[in-house]
This record gives structure tokens, C-alpha cells and sequence, in this order.
């Protein structure tokens, strides 16, 4: 007796004779389907460094009262950021009297580059 096929989430699956399949003929295998948390964290990775860039160096406490962000997602997002070169620890700074300094967060100027391009029906601009 032959053994049955088993079909997974990356192979096709063909319809038994004389049956019309109801399934998909292939979908993705789910390591490569993108899951919400990854596109919750790119998020958040954004509004991180758009807060650095509109408001200047902050500290993980500032950071998380603008963002709304625990200290514990902050300082997974910042520990990426600082390991991927995109910001720097600066200055330490006392705001209170009690607790640690608090140290500012930067983004490193050489990282940021911004290219802009604007095509017309008659002409590409270039800045």
C-alpha cells in the first residue's frame, strides 16, 4: 500500500479526480509571512528616530513619555538602533536629585542620508 502523501503549507496540493479543489494551490510557508509584531516593532523603530530627528537628543525616559512606550521596548529598540549605527549616547545629564543620570540619545548625522527625486512628464530633478 502506498504511503499518503502529506501536504504542508509550502507544497501545492492537487485535487483528487474528479474534484475541484477549494484550497489555494500554494501559499507561503509561514517563516516567510511577515507576523504583526515584526511590522509593530519597524513601527516603532520609526518613531523613535522620528522623535530624535523633530525634537533633537532625548533620554529612554523622554522617549518613552512622548512615544507612550514601556522602557523595556525602548531599550530593545534602542540597543538595535545603537548596534546598527543609527544613534549615539551623548551627554549625561541629571534631572533629578535621585536615580541614575539620565543619557541622551542622538542620531549619528553620518547615518542619515536623504535623497530626493521629482519626475515630471519633462524633466527629472535631482536633490
Amino acid at each position: 500500500m502506498p504511503s499518503p502523501q502529506i501536504a504542508t503549507a509550502a507544497t501545492p496540493v492537487a485535487p483528487r479526480p474528479g474534484r475541484r479543489s477549494t484550497r489555494a494551490p500554494y501559499t507561503l510557508p509561514a517563516a516567510r509571512r511577515a507576523s504583526p509584531v515584526a511590522h509593530l516593532r519597524i513601527r516603532h523603530l520609526g518613531e523613535v528616530l522620528r522623535s530624535l530627528r523633530d525634537h533633537g537628543a532625548q533620554s529612554r525616559t523622554e522617549l518613552c513619555e512622548t512615544l507612550g512606550l514601556s522602557s523595556t521596548t525602548l531599550s530593545k529598540l534602542v540597543a538595535e538602533l545603537l548596534g546598527g549605527g543609527w544613534l549615539t549616547e551623548g551627554e549625561v545629564r541629571r534631572q533629578r536629585d535621585v536615580g541614575r543620570p539620565h543619557t541622551a540619545l542622538a542620531l549619528v548625522q553620518q547615518a542619515c542620508r536623504l535623497a530626493s527625486v521629482v519626475v515630471e512628464p519633462d524633466a527629472l530633478h535631482i536633490g
